[in-house]
């Protein structure tokens, strides 16, 4: 695990203040973490191919 970069602390503190969210020092690791983790998850759906005749999924009806 290598040491939070100024900038990361900056960015991860300016999402934060843009939804009124204050988050202490000792979490800012972990979601820096879990940024970098939804982020490649957000990667693999974003490059998944579909082709342009796909049906849309139904409604969901619990």
């Amino acid at each position: 695990m290598t040491d939070l970069k100024p900038e990361d602390i900056a960015i991860i503190q300016a999402r934060a203040a843009s939804i009124n969210l204050e988050i202490p020092p000792d979490f800012l690791r972990g979601v820096m973490d879990n940024t970098a983790l939804l982020t490649s998850f957000a990667d693999l759906l974003e490059h998944y191919p579909l082709a342009d005749t796909c049906e849309a999924a139904g409604d969901y009806i619990p």
